[in-house]
């Protein structure tokens, strides 16, 4: 991404929430770790405990590690890997807007110095993510939403960490 870094890095622990029509429907920790064209990730319920661990690709393919009692039977791994390749991996063929037939994927810089990424089918919104930047961290904060079925995963600088 020009001008922000949004990669991981070595590794990042970052606060993550997801919400569903306002409502938070979980609230913990995720650990990131970029592993070649894709990101390793273990997500943690508040206290630490370790819920999840997967690895997602560059294509959006993912491999499920390790998922802990009935939540490998939810379909939290694929979304949570859906809206990490969002946020970190997928970029458009070309800046700021790419577009097949009537599918537009663009990422820009807002009037307030802010990246906005996003994907449109015609008028309608997809999904969105929007890059908070902070210059000493590795990970920017970033929000992840798909307004057609409300939901909104939130990532933020662990303060665990700083």
């Amino acid at each position: 991404m020009p001008e922000i870094e949004a990669r991981i890095g070595d590794s990042q622990l970052m606060n993550i929430r997801i919400e569903r029509w306002g409502t938070t429907r979980f609230s913990g920790l995720i650990g990131l770790q970029e592993r070649g064209n894709g990101i390793y990730y273990i997500l943690l319920d508040a206290t630490g405990v370790k819920l999840m661990e997967a690895l997602v690709k560059e294509d959006g393919n993912h491999e499920l590690v390790r998922a802990h009692g009935s939540l490998k039977d939810t379909q939290l791994p694929e979304f949570l890997s859906a809206s990490l390749q969002k946020i970190y991996l997928l970029e458009p063929d070309t800046l700021p807007c790419s577009r097949t037939f009537l599918l537009r994927f663009c990422m820009e810089k807002s009037e307030d110095n802010h990246w906005h990424k996003y994907a449109q089918a015609g008028p309608f919104s997809l999904w969105s993510v929007s890059y908070a930047e902070n210059h000493n961290a590795k990970c920017p904060a970033s929000s992840f939403s798909q307004p057609w079925i409300g939901v909104k995963v939130i990532l933020t600088q662990s303060s665990q960490l700083n």
